[in-house]
């Protein structure tokens, strides 16, 4: 597997893009330090400076469309509620902080604040599965709240986020989606959609 990383780039969902229709050899992972153009749904411009997390996948088309942002949301979403446990053990046992939830169709949201957005395109038989995470700071958003995963756990740092995240998403990748929906802890989430 591949992975291409920029300290600066426009954007990975538009490397990706590039590579896909270049028909050259695409790297299974794209990473960026910061981005001058990250992007949201709908085309939306998405502030990505540097100490963020901002990565794109390019995998085959195995799972439907609707499928991939529920798998990327429960992993993003298990990792976050992981880590977070991990420095405020008490915090979920007293509801107090760090309440990780999944918003339909591709947010995921922190104490009712987004921390991650999740956007998938296809292209013929591959889909571009884009990921962007707060971890060191958090755009000012006038329509909603953001925050940023240091605030909940200030050790977290950009490559080990990546890793764990990686590394749940292949494994619930792997899994019967169906199963999952009925297993996973965010399932009433998928359940809704």
């Amino acid at each position: 597997d591949k992975i291409h990383y920029f300290a600066k780039l426009d954007s990975t969902m538009l490397e990706a893009k590039r590579c896909i229709l270049s028909k050259q050899s695409c790297p299974r992972l794209i990473v960026a330090g910061e981005q001058s153009q990250g992007k949201g749904r709908f085309g939306r411009i998405w502030f990505a400076p540097k100490g963020n997390l901002y990565l794109t996948l390019v995998q085959p088309a195995k799972h439907s469309i609707d499928q991939i942002p529920i798998i990327v949301g429960m992993a993003v979403a298990e990792v976050l509620m992981q880590l977070i446990s991990s420095h405020q053990p008490d915090a979920h046992q007293n509801n107090t902080t760090g309440i990780v939830t999944l918003k339909h169709p591709n947010d995921v949201l922190i104490d009712g604040k987004k921390i991650c957005g999740i956007l998938i395109e296809k292209w013929d038989d591959l889909y571009s599965v884009g990921v962007g995470i707060n971890v060191a700071s958090s755009p000012v958003i006038q329509d909603y709240e953001t925050t940023y995963m240091q605030h909940y756990n200030p050790t977290i740092t950009v490559g080990f986020l990546l890793r764990c995240f990686l590394r749940r998403y292949q494994s619930l990748l792997q899994a019967d989606f169906r199963t999952m929906l009925l297993l996973h802890p965010f399932s009433r989430y998928a359940q809704e959609n």
